[in-house]
This record gives C-alpha cells, structure tokens and sequence, in this order.
C-alpha cells in the first residue's frame, strides 16, 4: 500500500515506457537508422507547455533545470547579489530551500528565519522579519514533513509591500493542488516532477516571471542561449566570439545537456495529470488525507499537522515513539509504505489512494498495538 509521494510519486508503467521509448529512439538515430526521434524532442518540448498549464503561466516562462535544488540555486544567485541585502525564510523549510540562500552569507547577504508556531508559521512574524533590505521571501507551498499550507497571496502581498521577491518551492504542491502563480502573485517557482507529478528524477522546471525573466541575466551561458546566427558563424565560417548575443527568450535561463529521458517520462506523467484534471486531483487527495486525519484522530494519534483545515493539505504527519523502526515494521510486515519524520510518521496519498488504503494503514498500526502507545509515548 503506497501513501509516501511526498518522498516519490508512485511510478506509472506510462512514465517508464516512455523513457525507455525515447531512449531506443535516441539510440537508433544515433546509429543513423530510421526513428520516431524528432517526435520525442516535439515531446519533451511540449512538457514546458504542459507545466504552464499546471501552474497558471506562459509556456515562455517556463525554464529547463535539472533538480528543484539547482533551481533554486540558480534564483539564489540571480537576486540575493547585494551586500548587506537580506532573505527571509523560516526554520520548517526543507533544507534545499535553507542551504541556497545560507550559501550566500559569503557574499554579505544576511539569512532571517522566521520560528514557527506549533507547526505552523505565523503572517505576523514573517512581516517583522521583512524590510526594504530584504531581497527575497522563500517558502515551500507545502511544508514537506507536516503539511502545514501557507497563504500565499498574502505572503506575496507583504513580500512586495518591502520590493521583496516571493520564491516558492512547489515540488509539494505542483500536481497535487491547483497553482496559479499570477493570481498568487509568485515571481519565481521551482519544481521537480519526481514527487506529486509523478515523474522520474533528474527533470525539472524554473518558472521566472515573464519581466524578471527578460531583465535578469541569465546565471550560466550555453550554446543554445546565443543567437541562432552567431553559433552558425562560429561553427563554419569564422570566429567570432567577441560580442554576447542572446537568442530565443524561451531558452535564456534553461540549464544546458537536460536529461532528455526524465523529461520523456515526464512528459508522459503531466499528460496522464492534465487528463484527470489537476482540480479533480486536488479533490481526491484532499478527501483522502481528510479521512487520514478523522480516523488518526479517533485512534488516538496526536498530530503534527495543523488542526485547520484551511492551513493544511496533502501530507500528515502523527507522533509516534521509535517512527523509523515502526514504518520498516509497516513496510516489511504489513505492506504499508509511508515515512519517518521528525518523531512521527508521514503519510501522503495521492489521487489513486482510497480511504480504504487509509484503512489498512489504521488497521495495520492498531494489529501492532501502536495506538494506545501513541497516547502516552513521547516522540524522538
């Protein structure tokens, strides 16, 4: 019984197959022997398309990047650049959102945290936290081991108040709930499609705002970021390096070799998503994980998510003595898959899990006699 996709999506045999499909495509060309090669690039193309429509933008703000940490590596260095400049985060954010900007202490910029509150963070603290030194505000739409939801619109509102910019960490999100980064007033937004969008690894996307895409330089230089003409001279008939010519904007902040497979499997995942329909997805999940709680609740779990609807979705994390020992317990003995974080267990359904998948992880923790322990046990 898998309910663990805030650590990978459960893997598709479509996914798979395609990734293996563009790979013998690739192969055959390679060896100059006819193939379906130059379908899979209008493919892997069409993924930047099929992003856009997930998250609410234009496919020309859409960025190629291999992993959501290197995404936001690359946001890090384009706008926290100025000493004496702050970033604010807060102390629940998964490390690759912490480790970016704390990189750029080096460099003079200052890294505020905002401490939650319960498991949850507070608007309040995060406007004390920002002033008209603060460069960016960067959260995780989701909270990775307990689920908390932040208010986005307001967090952008306050963010922009200050000529902050708002950096969002969707890889938690992006697949699971409906996004829209324009109504949500998002500048920069990063993801993998490992997790809710139930893709492979090694692929990713920088969405950048279509100004903030066109002002700022781009962070690494390649081929493909250059004008078309300007490589064709240089490749047959002179040198002629000496003047920076950008080309298509399309391309202006992708990273260079992308892991053209991964984004074959991804293009198969986010078309198996879009055809559900991401608003019927978030429904499914959300039932689910509602039910999660309700029957934690009645079993006598204490939670570490929040206990408001409003302020919560997808992931839920309970309290439980020795949490890592009790989910390889789980997994080996009663097929269950979830996750060990921080003294408790995580579960994350996703749109193809049943409040009967819910039940037999209930059942599963009640035939090891874990709910009358989790009353009175105190977390590690």
């Amino acid at each position: 019984m898998y309910l663990d996709n805030a650590v990978h999506g459960a893997g598709a045999k479509s996914v798979y197959n395609a990734m293996e499909d563009y790979t013998r495509e690739y192969a055959r060309d390679r060896m100059g022997l006819k193939s379906d090669l130059e379908a899979w690039k209008e493919r892997i193309a069409q993924t930047r398309e099929q992003f856009a429509k997930l998250i609410g933008c234009e496919k020309t703000e859409v960025f190629f990047v291999p992993t959501t940490t290197t995404g936001l590596n690359v946001v890090a260095n384009m706008i926290a650049t100025e000493r004496g400049s702050n970033v604010v985060t807060n102390d629940m954010e998964y490390l690759s959102n912490v480790i970016v900007w704390l990189k750029r202490q080096a460099k003079g910029v200052q890294v505020r945290f905002v401490r939650n509150l319960n498991g949850k963070i507070i608007l309040d603290d995060v406007k004390k936290k920002l002033d008209s030194r603060t460069a960016a505000l960067t959260i995780g739409q989701v909270g990775w081991w307990n689920g908390f939801r932040h208010d986005i619109e307001m967090l952008s509102e306050v963010a922009h108040e200050k000529g902050a910019y708002l950096v969002v960490d969707g890889i938690q999100c992006v697949g699971a709930m409906k996004v829209d980064v324009k109504r949500e007033g998002i500048d920069f937004l990063v993801c993998g499609t490992y997790k809710w969008l139930l893709g492979p690894g090694g692929a990713a996307f920088l969405y950048v705002s279509k100004d903030l895409a066109e002002k700022l330089e781009p962070l690494f230089m390649f081929e493909h970021n250059l004008e078309a003409k300007s490589v064709e001279t240089n490749l047959f008939d002179k040198f002629d390096l000496y003047n920076l010519k950008y080309g298509s904007k399309l391309f202006r902040h992708d990273m260079g070799a992308f892991n053209r497979p991964a984004y074959a499997g991804s293009w198969a995942s986010m078309n198996m998503i879009l055809k559900e329909g991401i608003h019927r997805i978030e429904e499914k999940i959300k039932r689910v994980y509602e039910y999660s709680i309700s029957q934690l609740h009645e079993t006598g779990f204490s939670l570490q998510t929040p206990e408001e609807s409003d302020k919560r979705f997808g992931i839920v994390n309970f309290k439980i003595n020795n949490c890592r020992e009790v989910v390889a317990v789980l997994r080996n003995e009663k097929g269950v898959i979830v996750s060990p974080r921080l003294g408790g267990i995580r579960v994350s359904p996703h749109f193809f899990n049943t409040e009967e998948d819910i039940d037999t992880l209930i059942n599963g923790l009640k035939e090891l006699g874990l709910n009358n322990r989790a009353k009175t046990g105190t977390a590690k």
